[in-house]
């Protein structure tokens, strides 16, 4: 018969307990840093070579980097691009991609490489996934504050907000403007209010 172990119990917050278990059943209290993409087709072969040198660079060897590829359609893109805050309604893929560590003195290393890794796939289009033929921006439940720095990781010219909602940004912004004009409820990434 084989002992019973028991855990230590935590008491946590809120916030990191809703988090566990995560994709990577790591603890709740790790850190983590999360990307998106979508795309309206497969991956071309330079985002394909990218992919697999990331992939392979073994000066990077930490199990809990990931990019999930998952199908995306069917009904999803049936529905109007404007008929709801969510505009991407003709792409076939979801990305996501995430990285989870426990010690605060890793941060640099783990960002560093998550971000060389998306960067490198989406070199040609600024380091993001823009509004293209293959690709078609990003998914807000993952969110990324790197979208907002238009100098080092999103060379695009496109807007962040336009990766996220495209062309349903003013509509939420008139709404936000209606609803929360003094912008109580606000994130890093949150919709801004008219004039913002």
């Amino acid at each position: 018969m084989t002992p019973v172990q028991y855990q230590e119990l935590h008491r946590l917050p809120w916030f990191q307990a809703t988090g566990w278990p995560g994709f990577w059943m790591s603890n709740p209290t790790d850190r983590y840093k999360y990307k998106s993409s979508y795309h309206r087709k497969g991956l071309t072969g330079e985002q394909t070579a990218g992919l697999y040198r990331v992939l392979t660079d073994s000066a990077y060897d930490h199990p809990a980097f990931v990019v999930s590829i998952a199908a995306h359609g069917g009904r999803v893109n049936a529905v109007s691009p404007t008929a709801t805050a969510q505009p991407h309604r003709d792409s076939v893929l979801k990305l996501l991609w995430g990285t989870a560590w426990g010690n605060p003195s890793d941060d640099a290393k783990h960002f560093a490489y998550i971000r060389r890794a998306y960067s490198t796939v989406y070199a040609s289009t600024g380091g993001v996934p823009v509004l293209n033929d293959v690709t078609d921006g990003c998914y807000i439940n993952y969110p990324d504050a790197d979208l907002t720095d238009r100098v080092r990781h999103n060379r695009s010219g496109t807007a962040w907000h336009d990766l996220y909602w495209k062309q349903n940004y003013p509509a939420l912004q008139r709404a936000k403007t209606r609803w929360d004009q003094r912008n109580v409820f606000r994130h890093a990434q949150s919709v801004r209010p008219v004039g913002s």
